[in-house]
């Protein structure tokens, strides 16, 4: 656990998530189970589209088995990386206000994971279960040989920054990204989410059908005025 200042009341530096029992290592193997009836269910309905053999394909394949891990182990990575932020940010502000308390400061860490946790669960479910779509039709994809790229399909509401990747670079090969967006886990775009609730969604293009002219990787694309619904866009404001 961190030591304490010269005071000796308030930690000098925050409990990292390991310190709170939430270390990237537990949480992974716990979500891991979580997260595989979601690859199965997209495995099962987009395997036979593009001819793979569902004896095969599936959570116990050595490559699905791989990619669920990884997912789990990036989600965990970047949801403690964020707790971390928000701990310490919760530290300066109860060293600034309740000095020499620090049963304060251990409270305010736990009500702000709680606050957290109970406040984002169903974002960070339903955006994790979109990845976990996502990369399982990538993988199938690329493993049957039939899709030669992927086009960028935005849901109904789209938010400027999808709206500017689907503009600019709405087709790319397979193995591709669409964008590199910040140095984070989740960086590298190949596929929806680019951000916790991104509805959007991908269609294969097969080899069989007619090719289109192939995007470029975006680099922290920056959405134009176009890409705002009409009056949001900055200029407007």
């Amino acid at each position: 656990m961190p030591t304490k200042d010269a005071a000796g009341s308030i930690p000098a530096i925050a409990p990292t998530p390991a310190d709170l029992g939430f270390g990237d290592g537990s949480m992974a193997e716990a979500m891991t189970p979580l997260l595989a009836p979601i690859w199965e269910a997209e495995i099962q309905e987009f395997a036979p589209i593009v001819g793979l053999n569902l004896s095969v394909w599936n959570v116990f394949n050595p490559r699905i088995v791989a990619a669920i891990r990884r997912q789990a182990a990036e989600f965990c990575s970047s949801v403690t990386g964020t707790i971390a932020e928000a701990v310490q940010e919760a530290l300066a502000r109860v060293r600034s206000m309740l000095a020499g308390r620090p049963t304060a400061l251990l409270q305010a860490i736990r009500d702000l994971f709680n606050t957290m946790t109970t406040s984002r669960a169903r974002l960070i479910a339903e955006t994790e279960a979109s990845r976990a779509v996502h990369e399982a039709e990538v993988i199938l994809g690329e493993e049957s040989g039939m899709v030669r790229g992927w086009r960028w399909l935005l849901d109904g509401d789209p938010c400027p920054l999808c709206r500017t990747i689907a503009r600019r670079s709405p087709v790319m090969l397979d193995g591709v990204p669409f964008a590199i967006i910040g140095n984070g886990p989740y960086s590298v775009i190949y596929h929806p989410p680019v951000h916790p609730n991104c509805r959007c969604s991908l269609e294969p293009i097969y080899y069989t059908d007619e090719q289109p002219d192939w995007g470029r990787t975006l680099v922290d694309p920056q959405p134009d005025d176009e890409d705002y619904p009409a009056g949001e866009a900055p200029d407007d404001l």
